[in-house]
């Protein structure tokens, strides 16, 4: 990891190997399988863990790998999550591009209805059309 990265690490690990609960490094230590000394020496800033050992870090310790870092923000100053949304929404796009047009609607039409039912609120019911067009191509699959 660069200096940069490095500056904080273990203060960063420390609090939250506290905030997630394990009183001590030995405890952490042993949930990742590893030496306790190891947990010391990233707490110390003495070493730093590898990229697979930061990933499952931040899942033990429930938190994200940016945050482990120290890294909050994303491109243009963006929050993270903003960032990522737009990334994501850059890689649909692409995808929806090579898609034919029936297909792409389609699929806008199930992440809209997904995003509904996240939120709480409901869809409506789908057309006639639609559910007898759903079923017939599900027939031919089912064994």
């Amino acid at each position: 990891m660069s200096k940069e990265i490095l500056s904080g690490f273990g203060e960063r690990v420390r609090k939250a190997r506290e905030a997630a609960g394990f009183a001590n490094q030995k405890k952490l230590a042993k949930v990742l399988g590893v030496a306790t000394g190891t947990v010391g020496n990233w707490e110390a800033e003495n070493n730093t863990p590898t990229l697979q050992q930061t990933a499952e870090l931040a899942r033990v310790l429930r938190i994200s790998v940016d945050a482990l870092l120290g890294e909050s923000h994303g491109r243009h100053g963006q929050s993270l999550e903003q960032t990522i949304r737009e990334i994501v929404k850059d890689e649909i796009a692409l995808l929806a591009a090579r898609l034919p047009r029936r297909t792409s609607v389609e699929v806008l039409r199930l992440v809209r209805a997904e995003r509904k039912s996240e939120s709480g609120e409901q869809s409506p019911p789908e057309s006639k059309q639609h559910q007898g067009a759903q079923g017939a191509s599900t027939e031919g699959t089912q064994q």
